[in-house]
């Protein structure tokens, strides 16, 4: 895979706001911005193995995962280690390694990468939205539907 030259070494960053949005804003010192990076100008696409679409889209859920871990946790950190843990599964999906990295019900797939990726590890701590428990009924996104069984 030559691509792994051409990988973000960061994809999500929070930021003190500058100066002219406190400007324009008021209160100052609390306000932050959250500043990811998603498709193509996350991870290179590798067209060879049609990787590009199923990279972007996954990078997008991704992201906006660690956006609804930020809104809902009002953690930093928590969202950046939420990315972080999706992205490195994701960096690691390829054509030979789809069986080992996706779960298999596709028709689940859903906001938070736990059902997606088949990381064993929560970067969420509980209670703080997407990703951060055990059961099946933690690890689906609010928007997406029950799954029946």
């Amino acid at each position: 895979d030559f691509s792994r030259k051409r990988r973000a070494s960061t994809g999500l960053q929070v930021l003190d706001a500058p100066a002219s949005v406190e400007a324009s804003g008021g209160a100052a010192s609390s306000r932050k911005l959250l500043v990811g990076l998603c498709g193509d100008a996350l991870i290179e696409p590798f067209w060879p193995e049609g990787l590009g679409i199923v990279r972007g889209f996954f990078g997008a859920l991704d992201l906006a995962s660690s956006c609804k871990v930020w809104v809902e946790s009002g953690d930093d950190e928590a969202a950046a280690a939420h990315f972080e843990a999706a992205f490195s599964q994701l960096k690691s999906l390829a054509a030979k390694t789809r069986a080992q990295v996706l779960r298999p019900d596709e028709k689940a797939f859903a906001l938070d990468p736990a059902t997606r990726y088949r990381f064993a590890g929560r970067s969420t701590p509980r209670g703080a939205g997407a990703g951060a428990g055990g059961g099946d009924a933690q690890r689906r996104s609010s928007s997406a539907p029950a799954s029946r069984r």
